[in-house]
């Protein structure tokens, strides 16, 4: 990755320009500014890798329920995920949730308009 596609914000894109282009840093200072950003987000993302449940079994389950990966997941995932909440969940029908799971995981994904 280029170090111009690293995320900032609108904002702060915007003010490393300006001060490029009035003269107030150099670009090797914002070579120098971006090369701390991407140190930034290297930092943030190991911390994360070190910290967060990432390797949570119900992270892995709740798959099913992002939309664009449905389709790799069956209906036991569901089943794991509402055994492992059932304090929380007051179903009285594992058929009626099967029954609305099997068009949920077959809809077309074109149905749905996303923004890139």
């Amino acid at each position: 990755m280029h170090d111009d596609d690293i995320f900032l914000s609108f904002t702060a894109r915007a003010k490393v320009q300006e001060l490029l282009d009035d003269g107030s840093i150099s670009p090797k200072e914002r070579d120098d500014f971006l090369i701390a950003a991407r140190a930034f987000h290297v930092q943030g993302t190991l911390y994360a890798l070190k910290w967060l449940p990432i390797h949570d079994p119900i992270l892995k389950q709740a798959g099913v329920l992002t939309v664009l990966l449905k389709s790799k997941f069956s209906f036991h995932c569901v089943v794991w995920l509402v055994d492992r909440f059932k304090s929380y969940l007051h179903l009285t029908s594992m058929n009626m949730l099967e029954t609305t799971f099997a068009p949920y995981q077959l809809l077309k994904l074109d149905l749905f308009c996303f923004v890139v």
